[in-house]
């Protein structure tokens, strides 16, 4: 049958006008991914996330639940993974491969969170058996942890000609207990490590660190308590690691050292490493020990018992304004004791000679307890005003 022109005209119009107001209409068929999801007990937490709307939260409740591991996984906002409020959560592990904008928070693991690839993640306030950050991770986020045995507390690792981690912070977090290191990095760029309490790895033959830096660029260590450790610190590159590794351009400062098992701070083949305001003290070792050809080192406004070059040791490139009582040959080198007013804090005495004797233009603007420096700063990680 023919439709008459003018009649298929006014269909076609209607028809039209039709498909208009369906459009305007919400849809039913479908529903938008939810902001916020509970996860239970027998309750899958990977389907939570991977169910989840960008910025939303998956809280999970009280019980012990399988490894989590997510691959290729990147939310345009911040997701957060937590456990509800005064509830226990453990996972048996998480593994994150190329996984972007997640927080977690409050979680306890039995296995090593490992973050492989990705950027944007934090693990705060929670309890792991240790944190892995490799294969190019970038803007990692530790902190408020407390980190109790397992092998290293917190690797950030790579090896030459693989991707680097970068930009990972490592903060205000406890860790001891480790066969290993407290903290183990290399190869890495731009990390660093601030306000954490290091203590005491387990007493074996693996020369525990409270932190190793075995490669990368730009380490920034500060403000941190450490002690127990075979020594508290070393850098050092690490052969293994392929060639052309190299420590570049690290920077101490503003730690309290003591009571490690040898020495404070060991220093081998470094480039460009300053170490500045810290206090040394009560090692059995030197509190610097210098290894080998160390370029542009600069060993500045510490307090320490003993500066140390090993036979064949270069002699750093700036040496001066330290308090120590043997080893330093800097013009404005003190030689004497510090006169902490305890071992524990070890704040310096009021009539202490370490006070005012820091030059101003290599010291941080503030010390251990964020406490400003003044236009005379004094010698180690504390100023004698400090409360």
């Amino acid at each position: 049958m023919l439709i008459p022109l003018r009649n298929l005209r006014l269909f076609l119009c209607a028809a039209a006008a039709l498909g208009l107001a369906l459009a305007a209409l919400p849809a039913t068929t479908a529903s938008a991914a939810p902001l916020t999801i509970e996860v239970s007990a027998g309750q899958s937490v990977a389907t939570a996330l991977k169910t989840v709307a960008p910025g939303g939260t998956v809280v999970v409740h009280a019980g012990a639940y399988p490894a989590l591991a997510l691959s290729s996984l990147t939310w345009t906002s911040r997701v957060t993974l937590r456990a509800a409020d005064g509830e226990a959560v453990t996972l048996d592990g998480i593994t994150l491969q190329r996984v972007s904008n997640l927080t977690m928070s409050g979680l306890r693991t039995t296995k090593v969170v490992t973050i492989d690839g990705g950027s944007g993640i934090d693990l705060v306030s929670s309890s792991p058996l240790g944190v892995t950050v490799k294969n190019g991770a970038a803007d990692i986020d530790i902190a408020d942890n407390d980190i109790d045995g397992g092998w290293n507390g917190v690797a950030v690792v790579s090896w030459s000609g693989a991707p680097r981690p970068r930009g990972v912070r490592i903060s205000r977090n406890r860790i001891s207990g480790q066969a290993n290191d407290n903290i183990q990095i290399g190869i890495a760029d731009d990390v660093t490590v601030e306000d954490n309490v290091l203590r005491a790895p387990v007493m074996n033959d693996n020369h525990n660190d409270g932190i190793q830096f075995m490669g990368g660029e730009r380490l920034l260590v500060r403000r941190n308590r450490i002690s127990g450790q075979d020594q508290a610190i070393l850098l050092q590159p690490e052969s293994t690691l392929g060639t052309g590794n190299r420590v570049g351009d690290a920077r101490v400062e503003n730690n309290i050292i003591s009571g490690t098992r040898g020495a404070g701070i060991i220093v081998t083949a470094t480039d460009g490493t300053s170490i500045v305001n810290n206090t040394i003290y009560d090692t059995p070792y030197a509190s610097i020990h210098l290894i080998g050809q160390n370029i542009g080192l600069e060993v500045a406004n510490n307090v320490m018992k003993q500066l140390w070059l090993e036979s064949g040791a270069s002699a750093p490139a700036v040496e001066d304004f330290n308090c120590v009582v043997s080893g330093g040959k800097g013009t404005h080198d003190v030689r004497s004791d510090p006169q902490f007013t305890d071992r524990v804090d070890y704040r310096l005495a009021s009539t202490s000679p370490c006070r005012d004797l820091s030059r101003l233009l290599d010291a941080p603007l503030d010390d251990f307890d964020r406490v400003l420096r003044g236009p005379q700063p004094g010698a180690g990680a504390r100023e004698v005003t400090a409360s």
